[in-house]
């Protein structure tokens, strides 16, 4: 009796586990076009991989349809479907010696429209042709989608914890070295997704460092390598005005004109500030470092802009944490300022940028001039995204400095690269104003990948002797004008085809 229960049991349960191992799950309905395509195994077997467009139900119905035929020794593999919003069936054919053994039964999935990739309204036009990177990819954000380098999109975000809206954009997108992407939305959480767009952690909705209601995640989501992340955050925090009145700072943010707005009687004034967080796999707070804590008694008192505007908004904008040296880097966009901390003391070790003197507007004179995008090279200098905006027609820049040579204003820049801009020669005047935004990240042998920001969204790959090996920038048509129009995007960032085929597996 219990062999029979058991071989019962067994007979339900096998055919059920062959099932679960097929990929795409029958019936699906996927946001993407490169899938990974997975069956069960078969001892001392081959594989032919068949996909046909449309939907079949009976074989000579498919097999005049087929356009993938892909021989396989493994029972997964990855494969390319043409198009977005279409319907797709496929099997799998058992071989041997060349010699057909079996056919798989017909499964089906559908792949989605999303109308941000519908080509006749947005384009990602491929400005120069990549050569060296062909096979890898690029986050477009603007799009909420994964291009391949010849443009042409491949994989879609759908929607995520609720947000639906077209214009939710999100930043920061990136796939890691763990098979997982992540992103975020402004304000709102810090993302980990798979391949699929289920949701594998989120930032807790709360305030534990900013002693408020929420964290106010924003601009930068990383996953660490040992599988904690990092984010950025925001809080108010006072100042004491009396320290502030010495340095004429009661006039927060209006203009030296008369119209000076006089602190509230409390003796303090709140003031937005940055913070650094670190969570671990559960979501609980493991690591946090407050900008206000060095900002309060720093020379941000002294901040007068060009405009004759005091402004102390320490607003943080990149960091990057080095953790093999364990030392948190961290951009502040409004002054100017990249500061070098020690992890995990959070002891301030440098400040590189313009020294703010009282009474004296901001010269605008540095290396970089709100900047964005830091990163740490392999050779241990800092690189950046060099907005330029202190000369505001000038062209952005990418910026690379030694940091243990540097220091203060004393800035020792090992090398630079002018962004170029399609039909103007540059670099002092152009008809752009880069403001914000931008991204730079070093490729493995020294490129440098640049995704340019504002009303100029271009993306580039340059080499260390400042050639260009790939370009694109994204496109929206205009139908009333009839011509096609730049996109403004936060940035870009490039996937490597190593990791975005083991993203394909996060199912």
């Amino acid at each position: 009796m219990f062999k029979n229960v058991t071989a019962l049991c067994l007979a339900i349960v096998f055919p059920l586990l062959l099932v679960a191992q097929v990929l795409p799950k029958d019936g699906s309905f996927i946001n993407y076009r490169i899938i990974g395509f997975s069956f069960p195994e078969k001892a001392k077997n081959s594989y032919v991989l068949e996909i046909a467009r449309g939907t079949h139900f009976i074989e000579d119905s498919f097999v005049g349809k087929v356009f993938v035929k892909h021989p396989s020794k493994t029972n997964k593999l990855i494969e390319e479907v043409p198009s977005f919003g279409r319907d797709y069936t496929w099997r799998v054919v058992y071989t041997s010696d060349k010699k057909v053994l079996t056919k798989s039964p017909l499964h089906h999935f559908s792949t989605q429209y999303y109308k941000w990739v519908d080509s006749t309204q947005n384009r990602l036009r491929i400005i120069d042709s990549a050569k060296k990177y062909k096979s890898d990819f690029v986050f477009i954000e603007a799009y909420k989608a994964v291009y391949d380098m010849n443009g042409r999109p491949v994989w879609c975000l759908p929607p995520v914890d609720g947000v639906t809206s077209e214009y939710a954009t999100p930043q920061d997108m990136q796939v890691t070295n763990q098979g997982t992407a992540t992103f975020l939305y402004d304000g709102l959480a810090g993302y980990e997704i798979n391949y699929n767009g289920k949701i594998l952690f989120r930032t807790p909705k709360e305030g534990k460092v900013s002693t408020d209601t929420d964290e106010y995640i924003h601009h930068e989501f990383r996953r660490l390598s040992n599988g904690n992340y990092m984010t950025m955050g925001s809080e108010l925090a006072d100042h004491d005005r009396s320290f502030a009145a010495a340095n004429d700072s009661t006039a927060l943010y209006f203009p030296r004109d008369g119209r000076k707005k006089v602190a509230t009687n409390s003796g303090y004034q709140k003031t937005p500030f940055g913070t650094v967080i670190e969570y671990n796999k559960k979501g609980q707070i493991v690591w946090s470092w407050r900008s206000a804590n060095y900002f309060k008694t720093s020379d941000i008192f002294n901040h007068l802009t060009k405009g004759d505007y005091i402004d102390i908004n320490a607003h943080e904008n990149s960091f990057f944490f080095d953790e093999k040296a364990k030392m948190l880097y961290v951009g502040f966009r409004d002054i100017s300022r990249v500061l070098k901390i020690k992890y995990p003391e959070g002891k301030v070790l440098k400040a590189y940028g313009e020294t703010l003197k009282p009474h004296e507007r901001e010269a605008g004179n540095g290396v970089f001039c709100k900047q964005h995008s830091l990163k740490v090279t392999s050779k241990g200098n800092i690189l950046l995204y060099n907005n330029n905006a202190c000369h505001f027609t000038g062209f952005p820049s990418v910026v690379m400095f030694d940091p243990n040579t540097s220091d203060g204003e004393r800035i020792n820049k090992v090398w630079e690269y002018v962004c170029p801009i399609e039909g103007e020669k540059g670099p002092t005047q152009s008809r752009f104003q880069f403001t914000y935004g931008g991204n730079v990240v070093e490729l493995p042998g020294g490129d440098i990948f640049v995704s340019m920001s504002t009303l100029y969204c271009r993306s580039l790959i340059v080499s260390s002797d400042k050639k260009i090996l790939w370009s694109a920038i994204p496109e929206h048509w205009n139908r009333e004008l009839r011509i096609w129009e730049n996109v403004m995007q936060y940035k870009a960032s490039p996937v490597s085809r190593k990791d975005f085929e083991k993203w394909v597996w996060d199912q």
